[in-house]
């Protein structure tokens, strides 16, 4: 059995035939659970992706007192970052499973990995916005012509005119 599929018992109808509803009901609770993520933010991403969606058809969702269409199921699995085809056909754990924690464990290295994405796109984009503002001040210094300014302000604005490397404050100590 894959790594993070559990049994499908309790989903199953009195024939023994595992209900797919049941079974997407299933993975949407213990999936977010493990993630830990609110049915309110299941809701608002299904609205995001033009789903008209209230946390209290998520709650229906995973009680099975509301049907799901399938295009709201690939939507969730979306959602969850989890393969759809895994998503409708095959049980997660549970949080009575022993698998859990490491399931658990899985989506906190994920959202730790997406906010070392998010910190590093703002990385850049704060070295841009220095390398803009140094260009400005070397610029509008050349207009002045440095020789011109008085020598203390000249010491005060010498250091931010050399070239140095992005991200360098001139004053900041070594680390």
């Amino acid at each position: 059995m894959p790594r993070g599929v559990g049994t499908v018992g309790r989903m199953t109808d009195s024939d023994g035939r595992v209900s797919a509803e049941a079974l997407v009901a299933h993975n949407l609770r213990h999936l977010r659970k493990a993630m830990h993520l609110s049915q309110e933010h299941i809701a608002d991403a299904m609205t995001e992706r033009g789903f008209k969606m209230h946390q209290t058809q998520v709650a229906k969702i995973e009680n099975g007192s509301r049907p799901i269409r399938l295009d709201e199921a690939m939507a969730i699995a979306d959602i969850l970052s989890i393969p759809p085809l895994a998503f409708i056909s095959e049980a997660v754990v549970g949080a009575g499973d022993r698998e859990f924690d490491l399931l658990q464990a899985r989506f906190r290295v994920d959202a730790a990995e997406a906010d070392v994405e998010r910190l590093m796109e703002q990385h850049d984009e704060a070295v841009q916005h220095l390398e803009a503002e140094r260009r400005r001040l070397r610029q509008l210094a050349d207009d002045l012509g440095l020789d011109t300014l008085p020598p203390p302000l000249r010491g005060l604005l010498a250091p931010y005119l050399e070239e140095e490397s992005v991200g360098e404050h001139p004053e900041a100590p070594e680390r």
